[in-house]
């Protein structure tokens, strides 16, 4: 016996006997949906049609949604770690140019020390060399000194000698 089932975008359904029991079946289990699903045609050949097979697609798309959700995961994490390398590169060339300019600073330094080292050298020479000159002038100075002691006594004695002479001849009277 043949029974007409639902009209579906693919024109009529034949239902064959077996299959009517499945319909009968499926049509009472309908009965407890609301209205508007029992009501719209639509609703109902698409679950009969594809029902078993939406089930299939929603865990495909749910596998498919989990998959892409993962490989998103591990492409962030990706560029997260190629992020970090990057700044680490990134770090280690910064810290390799402070330290290049930090012996570039050092070498500096050591260059002006190693001519201020020689300038206090060529002064601490030049300071010995003057205390000498001092020295020697200083002897010098105090020869002089005994020198004119000396000829500071020979003079008064020669004054005092003219004085005793002028008490005993008077004034001298020079050529006249």
């Amino acid at each position: 016996m043949y029974i007409m089932s639902d009209v579906g975008c693919f024109g009529l359904n034949i239902i064959t006997g077996n299959e009517v029991g499945k319909s009968l079946a499926a049509g009472a289990a309908r009965q407890n949906e609301p209205a508007i699903a029992r009501d719209d045609l639509y609703s109902l050949v698409r679950e009969e049609i594809y029902g078993f097979v939406d089930r299939g697609v929603n865990q495909r798309v749910i596998d498919l949604s989990t998959v892409v959700e993962q490989e998103t995961t591990i492409m962030y994490g990706m560029m997260e770690e190629a992020q970090d390398e990057w700044m680490a590169r990134e770090a280690w060339g910064l810290s390799m140019d402070a330290s290049n300019n930090a012996h570039s600073d050092v070498m500096s330094l050591c260059t002006m020390l190693v001519v201020q080292h020689a300038l206090i050298l060529h002064l601490q020479a030049a300071y010995r060399s003057r205390q000498e000159v001092i020295k020697e002038l200083l002897a010098a100075d105090h020869k002089r000194q005994v020198q004119l002691t000396k000829a500071l006594r020979l003079l008064k004695g020669l004054q005092t000698q003219m004085i005793e002479f002028q008490k005993h001849h008077g004034p001298a009277k020079g050529p006249a």
